[in-house]
């Protein structure tokens, strides 16, 4: 187990040192679709514009679907980390990428990667507000067909 945790880590030291020294630039292409466009835009202005972010993880609740027995044998230290770049527009919603890697409920090492959109209701009540929202990415498994990449929603 120690050494799967080493791995991540390395792993997550290797893709924070390759992506936070390089300058990004967007290059989306829409090919004249307007929904295409308006995603593009966004996904740009994520990238061009964007806040860096470090994600760490470390703890992964298994729900109470499994047995008290099988519980016992998943893994909850769930270490790893990634990076991404989010977005804050004038109303307040947000626009995320992102990718990190983290140990899986049998201690593997898991990739995920995605986009994430957040909007958020003007503050009422002392600053409260609602918020709601999306994510799509993709995942990878070494216990399903061995990091082959699953789609997310």
């Amino acid at each position: 187990m120690r050494a799967k945790s080493i791995a991540v880590l390395a792993i997550i030291a290797w893709l924070v040192g390759l992506l936070l020294p390089l300058p990004a630039r967007g290059q989306c292409t829409s090919n004249g679709v307007q929904w295409a466009a308006a995603a593009c835009g966004r996904i740009d202005r994520e990238i061009d514009d964007g806040t860096w972010d470090l994600y760490l993880t470390g703890y992964g609740w298994h729900i109470d679907g499994y047995t008290a027995e099988h519980r016992a044998t998943l893994n909850a230290d769930s270490w790893g980390g990634g990076v991404g770049k989010h977005h804050t527009d004038a109303n307040g919603n947000e626009d995320i990428l992102f990718a990190f890697v983290f140990l899986d409920s049998h201690g593997s090492p898991e990739p995920i990667a995605g986009r994430a959109r957040q909007w958020y209701t003007s503050s009422a009540l002392s600053g409260l507000s609602v918020g709601g929202g999306y994510f799509a990415g993709f995942t990878a498994h070494n216990d399903m067909l061995h990091y082959v990449p699953l789609p997310l929603a």
